[in-house]
């Protein structure tokens, strides 16, 4: 499968880099900073407990070329699963809470 979607011109992990991949732990990250710079471009990944509570998780700062191979990669990734949430059906629910008095 890897071969399928890895961006043009990049060759698909072998077994070794697929061990050191996935040897580590692995932590929640649901906010993401991205910044263009002068060297590259830095992604901060920070867990937002709360909208006033975020904390850092890591940062990483990848060349230009990587970071546009890593986007083309997350497209491609991620196509399923944007056709899958764009064409599931809709759901109102009204709520209605009483008012005190």
């Amino acid at each position: 499968m890897a071969k399928e979607i890895a961006p043009q011109g990049v060759k698909p992990p072998d077994q070794k880099e697929l061990v050191a991949a996935f040897e580590g732990p692995a932590v929640l990250s649901n906010k993401v900073y991205v910044t263009v710079g002068p060297s590259g471009v830095f992604f901060a990944f920070c867990e937002a407990v709360t909208p006033e509570v975020i904390h850092l998780r890591t940062r990483v700062v990848m060349p230009y070329q990587d970071a546009m191979q890593f986007a083309e990669l997350l497209e491609k990734m991620l196509a399923p699963l944007r056709e899958a949430f764009e064409s599931a059906p809709t759901i109102s629910v009204k709520v209605e809470t009483q008012k005190d008095g």
